[in-house]
């Protein structure tokens, strides 16, 4: 891949450099997971909450939580940003998460391609397995969102 003009972000597994940095590629990719995060939310909510009334409370919540959040933590990332991988369209039925291989033809990977084309300039190449992968990372976080949600559904009788 070096061949083709890639640059490993980390060379080194045991010495990772910061996962926020300065750059479009870093602001991008911090936008993109929020955003991923509010869409695992709000499909959980859709999927489990039985209470139109409780659903809305939900998802007005979950869209001030991610705004207020990048207030705190992300400054730097415009709202309009965020709003843009939300609002993003996607293909009828497309899953969010491919757990046999997480990025490929799911919302996960179209965040991943829509990085990559707004990142003009260098290459970027997303390793989906091994140690600086993402896989073990999405589909654990996915997994849990949705359970959480679903217990608190649940127990709440939402």
């Amino acid at each position: 891949m070096m061949a083709q003009g890639f640059k490993p972000y980390c060379t080194d597994p045991t010495q990772r450099p910061p996962v926020e940095d300065a750059s479009k590629l870093s602001t991008l990719t911090r936008a993109a997971g929020v955003a991923f995060a509010a869409k695992l939310a709000l499909q959980a909510a859709h999927q489990f909450f039985a209470n139109p009334a409780n659903k809305e409370k939900f998802i007005r919540s979950n869209g001030a939580s991610c705004m207020a959040y990048l207030r705190e933590n992300s400054p730097d990332i415009a709202p309009e940003l965020l709003l843009q991988f939300v609002h993003m369209k996607l293909p009828q039925g497309m899953p969010l998460v491919d757990y046999e291989q997480p990025g490929t033809g799911d919302l996960f990977g179209a965040f991943l391609k829509s990085v990559s084309e707004q990142n003009a300039g260098p290459s970027i190449g997303f390793q989906r397995r091994g140690i600086l992968g993402f896989d073990t990372l999405v589909v654990e976080l996915s997994r849990q969102t949705i359970a959480m949600i679903q217990k608190a559904a649940t127990d709440f009788h939402w």
